[in-house]
This record gives C-alpha cells, sequence and structure tokens, in this order.
C-alpha cells in the first residue's frame, strides 16, 4: 500500500454539502429554519432587533387596548375643548365663561360617547353612566386645581401646575371611569325554585 492510500483510510470521511447544512443548523442558538447567510450580516441583526421591538410595542398596546384608545379619545376631546373656547372668544365674541360653558361640556360629551360606543363598547344604562362619567370629570377639575396648588406652594408656576396635572387627571379619571362608569354589568341571576 502507498502512503497517499493509508492516509486516505484514516482521515475522517468528508462530509456531504447537505450534511454539513444540517450541522450548522443544529449549532446552539439557531433553529432550524434559520437563514446561515445572515447570521454574520449586520443589516439584517439590526432589522430582526427593530421587528423584535415593534412585535414588543404591538402586544403591548394590544394588552392595554382600551387605555391606549382612552389616551387618544382624551387627547381628541381636549382639542375640541380648546378650539370650540377659541373659536367661541375670539371669532364669536362670547365671553370666556360662555365660552369655557360651551366648550367643556361639548368636549366631555364627546368623550363620553365615543369611549361608550367605541371603546367599551357598553350600551346599557346611558343616563347612569353618563352621570357617572360628569362626576368622575368633577372629581378630575378637583384632582387637576390641587396638583395646580400643590405647584404653587412649592414654588412653581400655574403653568408648570396645570402640564404636571395632565397625567395625574387621566390616571385618576382612566381608573374611575374603567372600574365605575363603564363596567360591565351581569345579568342578575334568578334563583331557581326547587319543589
Amino acid at each position: 500500500m502507498t502512503e497517499a492510500t493509508l492516509n486516505d483510510l484514516h482521515a475522517e470521511p468528508s462530509k456531504s454539502d447537505a450534511q454539513q447544512s444540517q450541522a450548522e443548523h443544529k449549532k446552539p442558538g439557531r433553529t432550524a429554519g434559520e437563514n446561515v447567510s445572515n447570521v454574520h450580516d449586520p443589516d439584517a441583526s439590526s432589522y430582526t432587533e427593530a421587528q423584535s421591538s415593534k412585535d414588543r410595542v404591538m402586544v403591548l398596546m394590544k394588552r392595554h387596548e382600551t387605555l391606549v384608545k382612552y389616551f387618544i379619545i382624551g387627547c381628541t376631546a381636549s382639542a375640541i375643548d380648546v378650539l370650540l373656547f377659541l373659536i367661541l372668544y375670539n371669532a364669536v365674541g362670547t365671553t370666556a365663561l360662555v365660552a369655557h360653558s360651551i366648550s367643556v361640556p361639548t368636549s366631555v360629551l364627546f368623550s363620553f360617547f365615543v369611549n361608550t360606543r367605541h371603546n367599551f363598547k357598553t350600551h346599557d344604562y346611558l343616563g347612569l353612566r353618563l352621570a357617572s362619567f360628569v362626576v368622575v370629570c368633577g372629581i378630575g377639575y378637583i384632582t387637576g386645581y390641587g396638583v395646580i396648588y400643590a405647584a404653587q406652594v412649592f414654588g412653581l408656576d400655574a403653568n408648570a401646575g396645570k402640564i404636571l396635572s395632565l397625567p395625574v387627571v387621566f390616571v385618576v379619571q382612566y381608573l374611575l371611569n374603567s372600574r365605575i362608569t363603564f363596567r360591565k354589568v351581569g345579568k342578575v341571576a334568578q334563583p331557581v325554585n326547587n319543589k
């Protein structure tokens, strides 16, 4: 036997291309369907990280869908309040009190009916729910003023207090409205009469 033949006998048999591909897929940290060519590609890595972040945000938004919708509806209602006030006060020429007395109830009613129909999807006891919503808005009003007053006590001006009050009022009103005003009411079970 020649030396080349002896070396061939002791050498490890070579793997076919298919076997090498399977071995690459079995490396730790990789799934069988992962594209091996993208493993060292920085653009592919950042794309998957961005996609993963986007997926997490979407899952978080879906989990807190009611809260997100409540926030969007609240922002829209606030915009209606401010715009209507500016139009009535500046363009129509009403007093500030009249403009405020029209713009606030309009935005409150908008917020109530949009939340009722599209967010919490409650269609029963509308009169009681509206009364509860108005009371919650009153609580938010008092809470907001309390934050503004506290900010002034600590040396901040009323503008800073107003800004600080916004997230506080949002949380208070959301908790009260989601747990009281728009709470789903189940049907009362009738007692079973066993005679």
